[in-house]
């Protein structure tokens, strides 16, 4: 049963107006914006109002993205009610919806104007990797609730819908520096123009700070990107998008301090025809390009004695080398009726993951899926809407995943409308989880002999190489799924200047894939010749947790005038998590229950002011949590959160100065003003229950990624 904290009777205040519509009359109408819902397409594919959404949406507009002087598409989510957001370090920022996450964010979908970003050789979201500028960005449709009838597989908990601006909104010249905290040096130039029927933008940047305090989480990136637009005929639309990025940044697990380079590129192309005045229908193919090659200090291993032998000592440099491509092929029809309008598609996907001593000796993984869909809204009355969709999907290495929707949207009238709603979402495994086999191998001689004595081969299985694997996956998994229930309703009060949105939710999860520790390692002859075990061991993925999770979300966005702007919400999440398969690791059960905290919430003022001053106060509160690959374990005395809650207020102030055609704009943007804390990870045990590393004073470990009070002074200058 879901218990609701009296924190949430403040945010379902406005629903008092419901027993006093009068109230409604004492706010005159300012401006037709005022009246009006934001239109979305993320949720079906279809263009409709948000009290029409057969789930739960939040639209986050670019007056919420100037307002928050976020320099992350992470930090942007934080306005987002049921997502958590952390900083794994300094540069791997990490955001999730209800829980359930590591680093890599691996059951949260996003897309950049209908490309995932998704990469399988991380099983997860790069967000720092994305070839994405914040400042290109018109705004980010959240679907909070599984959307994989429209998606697909990895739509599982949530989907981040990215749109950036057309070409012809971003004419003339941009160049921006940004300096602040942690010695960060940011800057970019952007250009664009028209040239006939075709609008064009690029943007240059780079990108480069020392992380925080205590790790070795520094950043220097560098990136490129292009958007063309052209207008073939008047009903023929081609769009072309392409980037790349150069990452560098310091790395500090496993320790020693190391440094990871990645190299990330992506082409995006998309053809719209217009059929007619009720049909279209659209061809897109994009390719995601993502290398990441990790550089760990050489490791020195010393002459070791062996019996009547001497292994020679040797230096083991660990390069970890994973790249992963992905082509996809989409074909989309749209029918816009009067009554009925669809959306159906088919789609072909190809990814190929090729990583050194992470696979078998080819190293090369490949995994192609299949997939076709529709989603469709029938208008029953002028008041009821009924909404379904359906996607089938077929792939390497799980088979054929089936993933409903149904949902119906009663209006009451034209301030209220209530949503009642059921999805199921899958989650394919990714070829790590399927076919990892991660190992270190050296070949060995003795006593500077260049070969090894027959003895010590025969003692290591009649081989010379000394092997030590890491994971080697069982495979055969099943996709994780997930099936969700919710009850949405939407207000608009105020004479529609106060929008309300609520959501009661149960969402079920089941064959969610965990680690199995101490599985048999046949090519392991590491472990009991020199780790102390009794047989070659390594860790395994595995079908092993299912979880339940109750709660609510409740938002308000009230737009008092075109000058002054209140948004806030509050979350609250209970999870129950179970395990069925007796090889998993029990302490994961606890991680699962608090991989999200039970209350959040938070609040943003934007205030415009006269002579082109602009202003805006954001706080958030924020629950204790683990995230899944940080500390907790069930009955030791070292159990603790990895992310402890805190309070954390940021304060952004601009002013522009116009001459003429052209701008100037200052910004100053100040962060965690209340308290420091960390949000991701605190601190580290052993089983001795004593931390491994102290920071100078030794009150905490370095392995924390501290969030600390943090400024940043922004100059941008616009001009044709």
């Amino acid at each position: 049963m879901i218990r609701l904290p009296h924190v949430a009777l403040i945010a379902l205040l406005p629903l008092e107006l419901l027993a006093n519509p009068e109230l409604d009359d004492m706010f005159s109408a300012e401006d037709a914006f005022l009246d009006e819902l934001p239109v979305i397409l993320s949720a079906t594919r279809l263009t409709q109002p948000l009290n029409e959404s057969p789930v739960a949406m939040t639209v986050i507009d670019r007056e919420m993205i100037d307002a928050s002087g976020a320099r992350t598409i992470p930090d942007l989510l934080r306005l987002v009610p049921g997502f958590q957001v952390g900083y794994y370090d300094g540069n791997s920022p990490v955001a999730t919806y209800h829980g359930h996450s590591n680093e890599h964010s691996k059951r949260v979908q996003v897309m950049v104007d209908g490309r995932s970003v998704y990469v399988p050789s991380l099983a997860g979201i790069p967000w720092q990797d994305m070839v994405v500028s914040v400042d290109d960005i018109d705004r980010i449709e959240v679907t909070r609730g599984p959307n994989a009838s429209t998606y697909g597989n990895n739509s599982f908990s949530g989907v981040v819908n990215i749109f950036t601006r057309h070409a012809i909104e971003d004419q003339g010249h941009k160049i921006t520096a940004i300096t602040g905290s942690k010695d960060t040096t940011d800057a970019y130039y952007r250009f664009g123009s028209q040239l006939g029927n075709l609008d064009y933008r690029v943007t240059v940047g780079t990108k480069n700070d020392d992380g925080t305090d205590f790790l070795n989480d520094y950043t220097e990136a560098d990136y490129l990107s292009y958007r063309l637009d052209y207008q073939i005929d008047t009903d023929n639309h081609l769009s072309y998008q392409g980037g790349l990025k150069d990452i560098l940044k310091g790395d500090h697990e496993p320790v020693p301090d190391h440094e990871i380079d990645v190299a990330y590129a992506f082409q995006w192309l998309k053809w719209e025809h217009q059929i007619s005045d009720k049909q279209s229908l659209s061809l897109q193919y994009y390719y995601n390009y993502h290398d990441q090659k990790e550089f760990i200090k050489t490791v020195t291993i010393p002459d070791t004695p062996f019996g009547p032998f001497t292994i020679d000592g040797f230096s083991l440099d660990s390069t970890l080398n994973i790249k992963s491509e992905r082509h996809d092929l989409e074909f989309n029809h749209h029918y816009d009726g009067d009554i009925l309008r669809l959306v159906s598609g088919l789609s072909a996907r190809l990814d190929i993951v090729d990583a050194n001593d992470v696979f078998d000796e080819d190293g090369e993984q490949h995994n192609n899926l299949y997939r076709a869909f529709t989603h469709g809204e029938y208008t029953i009355t002028d008041s009821w809407l009924f909404n379904a969709g359906l996607m089938i999907e077929n792939n390497d290495i799980s088979g054929t995943d089936v993933s409903p929707r149904v949902a119906v949207i009663h209006k009451l009238n034209d301030k209220h409308s209530f949503r009642i709603g059921a999805s199921r979402a899958t989650r394919t495994p990714v070829l790590w989880e399927e076919h990892a086999n991660y190992r270190l191998s050296q070949t060995l001689t003795n006593d500077g002999t260049g070969t090894l004595d027959p003895a010590i081969q025969t003692f290591l299985g009649g081989t010379d190489v000394l092997t030590n694997q890491f994971v080697i996956s069982s495979g055969n998994l099943e996709s994780e799924e997930i099936t969700s229930y919710e009850l949405g309703y939407i207000a608009q009060l105020l004479n529609k200047k106060l929008t309300l949105d609520f959501k009661l939710f149960k969402d079920e999860t089941d064959n969610l894939i965990g680690v199995v520790e101490d599985v048999f390692a046949p090519d392991d002859n590491y472990d009991v010749a020199f780790g102390g075990e009794s047989s070659p061991i390594a860790d395994d993925w595995q079908n092993s947790f299912r979880t339940e999770m109750e709660g609510l979300e409740t938002s308000f966005n009230y737009q008092h005038s075109k000058d002054f702007r209140v948004y806030g919400y509050y979350a609250y999440i209970d999870i129950q998590a179970e395990m069925f398969n007796p090889l998993a690791r029990t302490h994961d059960i606890r991680r699962f229950t608090v991989s999200a905290p039970t209350n959040s919430y938070g609040l943003m003022l934007i205030k415009h002011w006269q002579n082109n001053l602009h202003t805006s106060l954001s706080y958030f509160r924020v629950g204790d949590m683990d995230w899944m690959d940080r500390t907790g374990s069930t009955g030791f005395d070292y159990e603790d959160r990895s992310a402890q809650a805190y309070n954390k207020l940021d304060l952004n102030i601009s002013k522009i100065y116009k001459y003429g055609t052209e701008k100037l704009k200052i910004s100053l943007t100040l962060q965690n003003l209340i308290e420091d804390f960390y949000d991701y990870n605190k601190t580290r045990y052993e089983a001795d229950n004593t931390t491994v590393y102290f920071s100078p004073d030794s009150s905490i470990s370095p392995y924390g990624s501290l969030q600390d009070t943090r400024a940043y002074l922004e100059l941008t200058y616009l001009f044709n």
